[in-house]
Formats: C-alpha cells, sequence, structure tokens
C-alpha cells in the first residue's frame, strides 16, 4: 500500500505561527460547536477557526507554492474565501479538508494566473536541483536536505504535487482528496503512487516497489 511506502519526511513550512501544525480540531463535539456558531455568523467563531487551522493551510500552500510571502497571500485568500463560503456549507466534511479544499482550488488559480501572465513555471526548477543526493539514511539529517526535498516536490507536476502534500501532509484519506480535486479515488491512488516515485527519483533514490 501507498501509506506503508517509506515516503520522504515533507519538510515543516516556515512560518504560518498561529494554530499548531495538526490541530486537534477535530473532536466531534468540539468541532459541533463551533460549525453551529459558523452558521449563526460568530466572527469569534471564525477566528477560532484560523487559529486552529491556519498553520495546517499556510504549510499546504507553502508546499505547493514554494515561496513564504506567496503562501502567506494564499493563505490570507483562502480564508477571506472560506468566510464567504460560509453559508453555502453544509459541514458535511471535517473543517480541516474544507479548508485544504478551498486552499488548493486557490492555488490553482494562482498557478493558472501566472502562467497565463507568462511567469517561469515552478516545474522549471528540476534543472537547478544537484545530480547527487545524500544516502539514505542522511538524506533529513540536515536543513538542507529538507530545502532539496523542497525544491524536489516543487519539481514534480502540479497534480502530484497536490496530492502528495494532501495526502502525507494535510493527512487526508482517498475520498477527501477526491472530493476536493473533483477526481476518482482510482486517480488519487495513481497520483500518489506515481508522484512518490518521481519524487524519489528526483532526490536520485531507487524507487521501491510500492503498489498502488
Amino acid at each position: 500500500m501507498i501509506g506503508s511506502a517509506r515516503v520522504p519526511r515533507l519538510p515543516e513550512a516556515a512560518g504560518g505561527e498561529r494554530g499548531s501544525p495538526h490541530p486537534q480540531a477535530g473532536t466531534r463535539t468540539g468541532e459541533a460547536d463551533l460549525l453551529r456558531r459558523l452558521r449563526q455568523n460568530d466572527r469569534s467563531a471564525f477566528e477560532e477557526v484560523i487559529d486552529r487551522h491556519h498553520r495546517s493551510v499556510y504549510g499546504q500552500l507553502w508546499h505547493l507554492c514554494g515561496d513564504a510571502e506567496t503562501a502567506a497571500d494564499l493563505t490570507q485568500e483562502t480564508f477571506l474565501q472560506a468566510w464567504k463560503s460560509l453559508p453555502t456549507f453544509q459541514g458535511r466534511s471535517a473543517l480541516r479538508t474544507w479548508l485544504a479544499t478551498i486552499a488548493v482550488r486557490v492555488w490553482q488559480r494562482w498557478r493558472h494566473g501566472r502562467a497565463a501572465e507568462g511567469h517561469v513555471s515552478l516545474d522549471e526548477l528540476a534543472d537547478t536541483l544537484p545530480d547527487t543526493t545524500p544516502g539514505p539514511a542522511e538524506l533529513f539529517e540536515s536543513r538542507a536536505a529538507q530545502e532539496q526535498v523542497q525544491a524536489a516536490l516543487r519539481a514534480l507536476p502540479p497534480d502530484y504535487r497536490e496530492t502528495l502534500v494532501m495526502f502525507y501532509l494535510q493527512g487526508l484519506k482517498y475520498r477527501e482528496i477526491a472530493t476536493a480535486l473533483e477526481i476518482p479515488i482510482g486517480t488519487v491512488k495513481s497520483r500518489l503512487h506515481n508522484g512518490l516515485l518521481r519524487l524519489k527519483a528526483v532526490l536520485g533514490e531507487t524507487p521501491e516497489e510500492v503498489a498502488p
């Protein structure tokens, strides 16, 4: 299974100080109460959502775009869109899934906008990667190595990158990712399988057999 394969550890985002990296907002009682307050247009409840999920959303966007300032701007846009979307949020998914869905769509719009303006794609950064990498045991021992993983992640095609980030960083399940990206579960698994192999290849590791 994909989840049991040895996965390069994604480096933590620098920044996104609010909240915790893996907020425990998902306790059913706490989230149900929060949703009730959100439906009553309780601004303090939305502030609580930001405090709980800010770092997670920022981390997702930082891994996708690779730039701290851009990630901060996209995080702000994500929460703005979340606030505007509250009247249509039915609470059928967890808040973190809902926010991750909004975040990836905000990133997709930003990426498509840059392409339309003629900016260099982040995928072209693959050309700047070093030819050699440390051995597996030392791969994640230094900050430089973690930065290399981040560069390798950004060198992947966007479809693979966003799926890997949502699964391994955000901890979303296949069905949640499929809903967020509007693709079949089989496509999610395929992107994870191929994305992981490509990530390992960019890092200079020998890809292991990973079942789709």
